[in-house]
């Protein structure tokens, strides 16, 4: 059945240099295309120089031509700032960023709805000594990450600029999704009246409704996180009990975790916690646990190694002493949480103390959700071990971490670089062979 199609179109520009870049900025587009937004009748185009057919004028102003027709517009910079294209002392980045500024910023008529621009990172002894061209890359940073106008960031690869780029494909068309999906509910509400008799009550969505859309999005395939927040909003709204209102809240905040609204993913687990935490009902106690694992990690990614910590702290505190399963399943979480930001922080000896501290308190559990956790624990307090040159210490851990699933994986200890500083040494190169393992 023929059906309408919006289409976004979304222009890349940078300078020479940025390849792997523009290749994978298509590939998000295309996977994102197929995966998620033709389910919603919208597609984005990729623009760029490489999409600019052969004209008559400088090839330049074709490319400028396109992007007067662009919806969005990505940027990216690394060590070059480019060449001139025969419009004065301006190369091309430089005319695209000023044409997407101004259509940016314009009143009425066409417009560019956002602009992202990233810095790929440059190595620290390149930025002694940068170069005309350089130099011109880092004043142009400094000049817009002051401006605070646009989404502004840095990347380290193409992986980086990929992910940056598929969480403003989410967003984009979270924005498209949320006015179809009001109408939609409009239409559910004018539906349910029943002006011919007037007696029968007419069906008004509740929470109930609008949870169950939401629980039907978040069991698809391949979950939708705008979509979701969508209906979590009409869910939140219409609310009664608090275990309607935390449920809501939390799986707020885990929806706009997956949109990378990182800021906003924290002020709603906080208003979850600051309604419930004083709660004796058992699922609001579970909702709060699970909204501080969930707060600990977004910290955590966000690099506030201090805060996730101390988040952890807080949950442990609160819940440390329950009997209660799905609560010591948070705890447990919250513990190896802790002991992997101590060892990326190289605390190590202090994460090996965190993780005897799990294993201890839940080591004798028979409860399945503790299991998982619990050789976790091990696997990485051996690890510990290993980066630390205690080889004995180590294979204990390991004699436990195998016992504890069931068997010996001879593949997870090959590949996890922790243990590489031992790996040759003759009592651990005998203690894989005696476990079936091919050196």
């Amino acid at each position: 059945m023929p059906k309408n199609v919006t289409v976004y179109r979304v222009f890349i520009g940078s300078p020479g240099g940025l390849e792997a870049e523009r290749r994978r900025f298509r590939d998000v587009l295309d996977k994102f295309n197929r995966v998620v937004a033709r389910r919603h009748d919208v597609e984005f185009e990729p623009v760029g120089w490489e999409d600019t057919l052969p004209g008559v004028g400088r090839p330049q102003a074709q490319i400028n031509a396109d992007l007067e027709l662009c919806d969005y517009a990505v940027f990216t910079f690394h060590d070059r700032w480019g060449s001139r294209t025969g419009n004065g002392d301006l190369v091309g980045t430089e005319e695209e960023w000023q044409i997407a500024q101004r259509l940016y910023s314009a009143e009425g008529g066409y417009q560019i709805r956002q602009i992202a621009l990233y810095f790929k990172d440059v190595p620290v002894a390149q930025l002694k000594d940068p170069g005309d061209e350089l130099r011109k890359v880092l004043a142009f940073k400094e000049r817009v990450f002051g401006e605070k106008q646009h989404l502004c960031g840095a990347i380290d690869n193409a992986e980086a600029f990929a992910d940056r780029v598929e969480h403003h494909l989410s967003e984009w068309l979270a924005k498209h999704v949320k006015p179809i999906a009001e109408a939609a509910f409009a239409g559910v509400s004018k539906a349910s009246e029943n002006p011919a008799n007037p007696k029968v009550p007419a069906f008004k969505p509740d929470f109930e409704f609008w949870f169950g859309e939401f629980e039907k999005v978040a069991n698809e395939v391949v979950p939708d996180p705008a979509v979701a927040l969508t209906f979590l909003e009409k869910a939140l709204s219409t609310a009664g009990t608090g275990e309607q209102q935390a449920s809501a809240l939390y799986n707020k905040g885990v929806a706009l975790g997956l949109l990378d609204r990182s800021a906003e993913e924290i002020a709603v687990h906080d208003d979850l916690i600051a309604r419930f935490g004083s709660s004796e009902a058992v699922m609001l106690k579970k909702l709060v646990a699970m909204a501080l694992v969930n707060k600990g990690a977004t910290l955590g990614a966000l690099d506030r190694s201090a805060d996730e910590i101390a988040i952890y702290n807080e949950l442990i505190a609160r819940f440390g002493k329950s009997e209660v399963p799905a609560l010591q399943e948070q705890v447990a979480k919250a513990m190896f949480n802790k002991g992997v930001r101590l060892g990326a922080l190289d605390h190590i000896t202090e994460a090996i103390v965190v993780y005897d501290d799990l294993i201890v308190r839940f080591g004798s559990s028979e409860t399945a959700v503790l299991q998982q956790p619990l050789a976790m624990a091990l696997f990485n307090k051996s690890c510990a071990f290993a980066q630390l040159g205690r080889i004995s210490d180590c294979i204990g851990a390991l004699d436990q971490w195998a016992e504890r699933r069931g068997g010996f994986d001879c593949e997870k200890v090959a590949y996890d670089s922790d243990f590489d500083g031992i790996r040759q040494r003759p009592k651990f190169v005998r203690y894989l062979k005696s476990k079936g393992c091919v050196i």
